[in-house]
């Protein structure tokens, strides 16, 4: 014996199966003009606005590590012995090196050139420990600092 579907449950059966057959073919016809927007970095070094927030390069807080502002001294002969003192050093992002000298002494502002600075600290007369301070400077106008001490012998 046959069993038959009411009248009732062939009409859910039909519009079941209707309903199947409109989403496969709707289905494949998916809008494909969403739009995504890719994730673009700022690059920290070709004077561009390139994640455009407004702020370019070093100017950006998405380059405050890339940009970080870095001043040293490098290390000389100890005891210093003459009243003249070439000094050098390292910096990354500035835009100025200063030397003061403590207690006495002539500095002044030093040459950059490149990832370099230089400078002669000259009047170190006295007989004494002296501290060189290098304070560098950056177009933020923010500062880093290197110190280092010596003692003027002879």
């Amino acid at each position: 014996m046959k069993a038959t579907a009411s009248p009732a449950a062939r009409i859910l059966l039909g519009l079941a199966a209707a309903s199947a057959a409109l989403f496969a073919l709707t289905a494949s016809k998916c809008d494909s003009s969403t739009a995504f927007v890719p994730f673009v970095a700022e690059i920290c070094t070709d004077n561009q606005d390139n994640d455009e927030d407004g702020f370019i390069d070093c100017k950006d807080s998405d380059c405050d590590r890339a940009c970080e502002l870095t001043v040293t001294i490098n290390d000389f002969s100890k005891p210093v012995t003459r009243d003249t003192l070439p000094l050098s050093g390292t910096h990354a992002h500035a835009t100025s090196v200063v030397v003061s000298v403590t207690p006495s002494g002539t500095g002044g502002t030093a040459v950059l050139a490149g990832d370099t600075w230089s400078l002669s600290v000259t009047n170190l007369s006295a007989r004494t420990t002296y501290t060189l301070m290098a304070v560098a400077t950056d177009a933020q106008d923010r500062h880093d600092t290197a110190t280092t001490t010596f003692l003027r012998g002879n």
